[in-house]
């Protein structure tokens, strides 16, 4: 989505002789009496696409290239209304856009702490000042609003399946008869009380959930589907493949700053 605007003075070079009185015009607008209307001959157009391109833009030459503007004229004219209609109406200049909103309020900074906490959630604000390079003090209000805010969802132990006598990790695709609001919301519910499932994910393709397990052996394994598949009818049928190596485990997200 773009942001189009009309101005003084005539785009790609093309200017008429009185071009100097509407340029005039234009500097003394007062933003807070709205946008001047520029005079005939006068029309210049600008496509600014970003909301970053247009900040720019309020305190630069708009210059020629697909990126920044489709105007090359010196001329501020255009920018002078530009500003007073944004200062009145902001929203109509700042287009939609899923990421913007999330990102806005995150700086390299917060994607540096992210990832580090991601890794080891006790690490010490001292410890994070060094490999972020802000000071402690900092650190620690960012960790906390990054907490507040709902970015950092649970600081939790990562236990090794095996040494607590858990070392059997299954995936299971289960394929439910009916998927009627109820029959999946029994179905979510139970898989959420039951301690043996690490993973619940509803997905789509041929199965319609997928299980990670956990469980001691085989035989855990069976007393588990025969409490939570075999006593309910919804469920049509499951496959199991046990995992042979972890190769990778992890809940970490790359965090990425704009």
């Amino acid at each position: 989505m773009g942001i189009s605007c009309s101005g003084v003075g005539a785009c790609a070079g093309q200017r008429d002789k009185s071009s100097a009185t509407g340029l005039a015009s234009a500097k003394g607008a007062n933003p807070a009496a709205g946008s001047p209307q520029p005079r005939q001959g006068f029309v210049k157009t600008c496509s600014i696409p970003d909301p970053v391109l247009f900040r720019h833009s309020l305190s630069q030459k708009p210059t020629r290239g697909p990126e920044k503007s489709e105007c090359s004229a010196p001329d501020f004219g255009c920018i002078a209304i530009i500003q007073a209609d944004f200062r009145k109406n902001p929203r109509n200049h700042l287009p939609y856009r899923p990421d913007f909103r999330q990102s806005a309020g995150m700086d390299r900074f917060d994607a540096y702490i992210l990832n580090i906490l991601q890794q080891n959630a006790r690490t010490t604000a001292e410890a994070m000042s060094h490999q972020v390079g802000l000071s402690p003090d900092a650190c620690r209000k960012r960790m906390a609003r990054l907490r507040s805010s709902g970015i950092i969802k649970a600081e939790i132990a990562v236990l090794d399946p095996a040494s607590v006598g858990r070392g059997l990790t299954l995936i299971v695709e289960v394929s439910l008869q009916n998927e009627r609001k109820a029959d999946l919301d029994r179905f979510k519910t139970a898989m959420r009380a039951a301690p043996e499932v690490m993973q619940c994910y509803y997905v789509t393709g041929n199965a319609d959930f997928i299980l990670i397990l956990s469980a001691r052996d085989m035989a855990d394994f069976e007393a588990f589907t025969r409490r939570h598949f075999f006593a309910e009818d919804n469920v049509v049928r499951f496959r199991t493949s046990a995992v042979m190596d972890r190769v990778k485990t992890s809940l970490a997200v790359p965090v990425i700053a704009d």
